[in-house]
């Protein structure tokens, strides 16, 4: 065997051509403790980088969730001032009718037949 070459399992490794020069051979203990070590810190980054992750998405869904409370914001006020401008044309109209009838529809009921305005009876106290 040449300088620089060792033989192991039945194949030949050449030293010089994995440019490594002299190695140093671990005992089997230390070879599978050096093995855990490296998992558990690979598993500890991809526990950090999955927590990390988890953080960027709770913060995500924090702006999401801002941001369509402000849409509703809109979305309760647009129907808001849509309600006061139905209530104003309704008040508009009922002024307007009261005045073509000449009574007030106040306390009364309409026939939805012959569409007569009945006064109803005021219980008295």
């Amino acid at each position: 065997m040449a300088k620089g070459q060792k033989k192991s399992a039945d194949k030949v490794i050449d030293a010089e051509f994995f440019n490594i020069g002299a190695t140093a051979k671990m005992t089997g203990a230390q070879y599978w403790e050096w093995r855990t070590t490296v998992e558990e810190m690979l598993h500890a980054k991809s526990k950090a980088n999955i927590a990390q992750l988890k953080k960027q998405v709770l913060d995500l869904q924090a702006i999401e969730l801002n941001l369509k409370a402000r849409l509703e914001a809109f979305v309760v006020k647009d129907a808001t001032n849509h309600k006061e401008e139905v209530a104003s044309d309704y008040q508009d109209f009922r002024k307007k009718l009261e005045t073509q009838l000449g009574v007030s529809i106040e306390n009364c009921s309409i026939d939805p037949i012959n569409f007569e305005v009945i006064p109803l009876k005021q219980e008295e106290a």
